[in-house]
């Protein structure tokens, strides 16, 4: 016999019982399923050799369970079958049109060697592993419906084994509308409470009943009192050939959609009505008993299929959910990570919105209303960095105007989440200030998106804004959960964000009310001073500076810091400043102003102490007199370069008893820079280090006027980092 050129090349007569090199078939989750069918089923290797056969087929062929797996095709045929051997042949070496899908009458050989005649439907199918493998559907020959329903069988396990991405539940109902020739079938399942859903329509492709299948997708629940729970209460299928004649059966929607006629039928397993399947059509059907009796016949079939899909889908939900879960919970712990470790408030909003890109979406944007009502765009984080230029006018120029249609200010009046699972032009161009807006969120590909609520109590103080942009996802209600976890993280740092800048804010404007307002024009002389909060810290500060106009003209110069940062550190520092003042511009020296100072504070029992330096300077002669209690010495920059000017420091004031020394010099061209150990010290770095540093910047020769070095002083030596105490400054030199 000449070999095929096909995938088949072995002929029937020369099976052996030869190890099988096929998977293990059915699977488990088959099995179960193909075990308890009516109809008798075979599975046999491309070489005839037989996989599985089920107790039916081991029934209806007197075989002991277990007994035909194994044997070849070839042993099983009874003698009068010759004909059928030959066609049974051509599968492999000929034209298997000749034998698939159509019903052969074959005989087949008991174990006692009687023959029994069947009616066989042979398939080709394909399983998990990619083998092939036949199909054999077997009914007994003298049933009327044997053709039709064993076609019909062959479809339905056809659903359970092809691969297709069309959800089972839908290729199921289009099996039987396809087979069946009806335009619309729909399933219907009973719920926990007894009540009716639909969970699934299909309809033809050449023309969709869309009313029909809106109306399901809207409200699964609408016509559950109808023809479905008709035929599960009485237990068999049911016919109209004319829809419109009962209105119980009938809806608007289908009248839109055309329906004419219905058939439905329960659905049954382990002997319960568990659903009902109703078909409809466009023309008119009459009654057709045979159809009737087929669509019995296989209802149960139907149940075992759809409860194994169930199952199915219900461990694969299970997987997602468990999946899903453990996704939100890294999410969290990285936010809860990232929270803890907060100190800047944007920037702290930033990582979280790293974070939530791309695990919840690719564009993240985090606003905020501030005191005014305008909302306030902090964060705009896209996943992809070569889209991020985009994303960075997002921020700079297209906050939510509070009035307008952007779903954030909606958000923020409401306190309810939105979301869509798509974003028309219509909708975008309505969210959209401008052309250019319009034009960015096209660039980005805005597909969907979800806003959720920034709630601190009852309040809403902003809202956080996930976008599909580029990755195509859709979101849906499940996605809100992870979205509204992180907006519960967000909203704590922006509470806390808010109370953090009024007290930065109030604590500020206090520490800067107790200082000069402005420095006093002092003849012969130019001078600088600043002050820089801490970066950390919301309570008042103890650095200041000070100058005093004095005679002669002269003026003199202070800079302290007093121990800690409260309300009490405050007001010794202002008592300091004022006591100073008044000392120096009487004309006490440096040395007995300290003194003197000092000496109120033993008396006054005070219990902070603070560290001070005092100088006095002569702008005709450049004389400088300078006393320190126990405060860093100043420096003096020119042409020569810089030189500290190491005054001997006393101890602290308040520490105790002292007698401060003072020390004179002069200054010629060059510039006295007087500032607190703010400026220098740092957790990181040793005091030395710090002035190296100072030393390194205070030489640079362009940066001479007391202006121009002590901002140059600050941009060098704090770069970006504030620190974690405040810094006074006061920079003095000499007019030319």
């Amino acid at each position: 016999m000449p070999e095929s050129s096909g995938p088949f090349r072995i002929p029937l007569s020369m099976v052996v019982d030869s190890p099988s090199r096929q998977a293990p078939w059915p699977p488990e989750d088959i099995r179960r399923i193909v075990d308890a069918l009516g109809d008798g089923l075979l599975v046999a290797e491309p070489t005839g050799r037989i996989l599985y056969a089920n107790p039916a087929a081991e029934g209806m062929l007197s075989w002991p369970r277990g007994g035909i797996t194994g044997k070849s095709i070839e042993a099983l045929l009874g003698p009068k079958s010759a004909e059928w051997r030959q066609r049974f042949e051509s599968i492999f070496t000929g034209d298997p049109s000749q034998v698939l899908g159509k019903p052969l009458d074959v005989s087949f050989v008991t174990p006692d060697g009687n023959e029994i005649r069947v009616e066989l439907v042979v398939s080709i199918g394909s399983f998990g592993s990619g083998d092939q493998v036949l199909i054999g559907v077997l009914r007994p020959h003298h049933r009327q419906l044997a053709q039709r329903l064993s076609a019909f069988t062959q479809q339905l396990l056809d659903v359970l084994t092809a691969s297709s991405s069309e959800a089972p539940t839908e290729q199921l109902l289009g099996a039987l509308g396809r087979r069946l020739t009806w335009d619309v079938a729909a399933l219907w399942g009973v719920e926990a409470d007894g009540s009716l859903i639909c969970r699934g329509v299909w309809t033809t492709p050449d023309a969709p009943a869309r009313a029909f299948v809106e109306e399901k997708l809207q409200h699964p629940d609408h016509d559950s009192g109808g023809l479905a729970r008709l035929v599960m209460q009485r237990g068999e299928p049911a016919w109209f050939t004319d829809l419109a004649s009962n209105e119980r059966f009938t809806s608007e929607a289908i009248r839109s959609d055309g329906l004419v006629s219905a058939c439905a039928f329960p659905i049954r397993y382990s002997g319960h009505c568990v659903g009902a399947v109703k078909m409809m059509s466009r023309a008119k059907k009459e009654p057709d008993p045979d159809m009737i009796e087929l669509i019995g016949a296989v209802s149960g079939h139907i149940g075992e299929i759809l409860h194994a899909l169930e199952q199915a889908a219900e461990r694969d939900m299970l997987v997602e959910e468990l999946e899903s879960t453990q996704r939100r919970l890294q999410f969290l712990l990285r936010a809860n990570r990232i929270v803890s470790q907060a100190s800047d408030y944007v920037q702290t909003l930033e990582r979280l919105a790293e974070v939530a890109v791309p695990a919840l979406g690719d564009l993240c944007l985090i606003d905020v209303t501030d005191e005014d009502g305008l909302i306030r765009r902090l964060v705009s984080r896209h996943a992809d960095r070569s889209k991020r230029h985009l994303a960075d006018e997002l921020l700079a120029h297209y906050a939510p105007d509070p009035r307008g249609r952007h779903p954030s200010a909606d958000v923020m009046n409401t306190g309810e989440s939105r979301w869509s699972s798509e974003m028309t032009d219509e909708f975008l161009r309505a969210t959209c200030q401008d052309e250019r807006h319009f034009a960015i969120v096209k660039e980005l590909s805005f597909t969907s998106y979800m806003t959720v609520p920034l709630m601190v109590g009852a309040e809403v103080r902003g809202t956080v804004t996930l976008v599909s942009a580029g990755s195509g996802r859709r979101y849906s209600v499940r996605e809100l959960k992870g979205a509204e976890e992180l907006a519960s993280q967000i909203a704590g740092v922006v509470e806390r964000a808010r109370v953090l800048d009024r007290e930065h804010h109030n604590s500020h404007t206090l520490q800067r009310s107790l200082l000069p307002a402005r420095l006093p024009q002092v003849s012969g002389l130019i001078l600088a001073a600043r002050y820089v909060p801490a970066a950390n810290d919301v309570e008042v500060g103890g650095d200041w500076y000070d100058v005093v106009s004095l005679d002669g003209p002269a003026a003199a110069l202070v800079v302290g810091d007093v121990q800690g940062h409260d309300m009490v550190a405050a007001s010794v520092m202002g008592q300091l400043r004022h006591g100073l003042s008044l000392l120096l511009s009487e004309g006490a020296t440096p040395s007995d102003a300290l003194n003197r100072v000092n000496a109120f504070f033993i008396a006054s029992d005070i219990e902070h102490i603070a560290t001070a330096l005092v100088a006095t300077i002569e702008p005709s002669s450049g004389l400088l007199r300078l006393a320190s209690a126990g405060h860093p010495s100043p420096i003096a920059a020119g042409s020569g370069g810089v030189r500290s000017m190491n005054v001997r420091p006393g101890p602290p004031l308040g520490a105790g008893d002292a007698c401060f020394q003072e020390m004179a010099t002069s200054l010629d061209e060059e510039t006295l820079v007087l500032f607190t150990d703010g400026l220098v010290e740092r957790r990181y770095r040793h005091p030395d280090e710090g002035m190296d540093l100072l030393f390194q910047a205070a030489a640079a020769p362009e940066h001479r006027h007391p202006d121009a070095l002590v901002d140059h002083l600050l941009a060098e030596l704090m770069i970006d980092d504030r620190g974690a105490d405040d810094v006074a400054i006061l920079a003095v030199r000499r007019a030319k």
